[in-house]
């Protein structure tokens, strides 16, 4: 308690008790207060009244300091335990996570050929998609999103019979792209029919789509 920067005076408390002090009194309280901080020494005059104003400050102050110093306390706690915890990571080595029947370069450093090409196709297999042929009430659901003449069941029939290989040898990867192109070819052939001024559907106009 001695040799404190200041001390905390409540006001509620010091309205309280200064109803009944004069303030020749209030002055003799304030000394006293100050003293108890400074050296921590309790009042020690012959007035009563100043007295018990004392004893009613001095127990909020220490109150407040018992307080103090146990948030203090806490705090520094906390410090401690944080920094043995930012030690105890610092002081963990990555070779302690290594087997110890297993050299840590070895793994890192060394890989053979073939646990290289393994990795490396492993990596090619996860970014390639997987084509997985539509269905005619799925291919029936796209045409009609997209308002266009394309026979659901004709295009699902085509691809499965040619294990879905376009007329360029390669394989189908986007079902719905290769819609979009029977839209564009079929809409060629209808301009070019209109043109030479037949509208009659002939035999293996469907085919055409897929040109």
């Amino acid at each position: 308690m001695a040799n404190q920067p200041g001390i905390i005076i409540y006001i509620s408390d010091y309205e309280n008790t200064g109803k009944i002090l004069t303030t020749e009194q209030k002055g003799s309280l304030l000394d006293a207060l100050v003293t108890f901080g400074r050296s921590g020494e309790a009042y020690t005059g012959d007035d009563p009244l100043v007295s018990m104003a004392f004893n009613v400050h001095a127990s909020a102050i220490r109150r407040t300091e018992e307080k103090y110093e146990k948030r203090c306390q806490r705090n520094a706690e906390n410090i401690r335990k944080r920094w043995e915890r930012q030690r105890a990571a610092s002081d963990t080595n990555v070779y302690d996570r290594i087997p110890t029947n297993t050299n840590g370069y070895e793994r890192s450093e060394n890989k053979t050929e073939t646990e290289t090409k393994t990795e490396t196709e492993t990596e090619k297999q996860k970014k390639r998609k997987i084509f997985i042929p539509p269905t005619v009430d799925e291919v029936r659901s796209y045409c009609q999103e997209r308002g266009n003449t394309v026979d659901p069941e004709y295009f699902v029939d085509y691809y499965q019979a040619r294990d879905w290989v376009n007329n360029s040898g390669q394989k189908v990867k986007d079902w719905k792209a290769t819609i979009r192109t029977w839209e564009k070819n079929g809409k060629r052939w209808s301009d070019e029919l209109r043109g030479a001024g037949n509208g009659d559907r002939v035999e293996g106009q469907r085919s055409l789509y897929g040109l």
